[in-house]
């Protein structure tokens, strides 16, 4: 990625943006079958298992149409949420993370309305957007290497998962 404020992001902003709302705006699967036939009209690709943890999470490997790489997991069975990360690099503070950021909050806003902010020990600003049982989120991190994290949970699987561990 280049640091040159002129050129364009790769994935463009606009392009994760109507990803995520694609996502958080579609009935939510529960099954890895249902999340599979749901996201692939996306143009999301479902890759291998993870190795599983004790706790019951399980997490696949997933791609989107953009070629960002990213993750879901499910707990007992059921679907929890998706995440990507891009705007990446090994350099702490890279220009393109925090641009990608600024960018990608810009086009959720316009479309969802302002966030909520959260924070987090290892993260920068934490954006959350809740639309009814979901929550998309947008984390900045910057101090070791640099990468944008996005995606789409829904909150009542998210708190059963959270209750368990």
């Amino acid at each position: 990625m280049s640091e040159d404020e002129s050129a364009p992001l790769e994935p463009a902003p606009a392009d994760i943006a109507a990803l995520i709302g694609a996502v958080a705006l579609s009935p939510w699967p529960t099954t890895e079958n249902d999340l599979i036939s749901a996201y692939s009209e996306l143009g999301i690709t479902v890759g291998p298992l993870l190795d599983p943890d004790d706790s019951g999470l399980t997490t696949h490997t997933l791609l989107s149409p953009e070629g960002v790489p990213g993750f879901a997991q499910f707990f007992s069975g059921e679907f929890i949420g998706l995440s990507f990360f891009a705007y990446d690099s090994p350099e702490a503070g890279f220009a393109d993370t925090f641009r990608g950021f600024d960018e990608l909050r810009a086009q959720l806003e316009r479309r969802f309305g302002a966030p909520r902010e959260a924070s987090a020990e290892d993260a920068g600003p934490t954006l959350l957007w809740t639309l009814g049982a979901v929550t998309i989120s947008v984390a900045r991190f910057t101090d070791r290497d640099s990468v944008v994290q996005f995606g789409v949970e829904h909150d009542a699987r998210s708190a059963a998962y959270s209750a368990q561990s």
